[in-house]
């Protein structure tokens, strides 16, 4: 059995989202404040935990983490007007998925 230690899961999960959301912004051109970057991380780790401890039924799961992402994008980003943030949010979940799949062909070509 594992161990999961709580500071090590929301540390990780808010580096790994204030970079998330500091390439999102680069891709977007957008200019962010830091500090409502750091905002949007520390929601993201919050998240991470919640959803470690609480696991939802797939109907429940994806409609809970596509409003996640899309409170992190409005506390980053604002509220833009004519569907901004829609693509704000979409962007910042195909960069994730970018980012998962690195770290995933990493972890397959490195293993052994």
């Amino acid at each position: 059995m594992r161990t999961i230690y709580l500071d090590v899961l929301f540390l990780n999960n808010m580096l790994v989202d204030y970079l998330l959301l500091l390439t999102t912004a680069r891709f977007c051109g957008e200019i962010c404040a830091r500090m409502r970057m750091v905002c949007g991380a520390l929601i993201g780790g919050a998240g991470a935990v919640f959803f470690f401890f609480e696991p939802f039924p797939l109907w429940a799961g994806i409609p809970l983490k596509i409003g996640f992402c899309f409170l992190i994008c409005a506390v980053v980003f604002g509220l833009h007007p004519h569907g901004g943030l829609c693509r704000l949010a979409l962007l910042f979940f195909l960069v994730t998925l970018c980012f998962a799949g690195v770290v995933f062909a990493c972890g397959w070509f490195c293993s052994g």
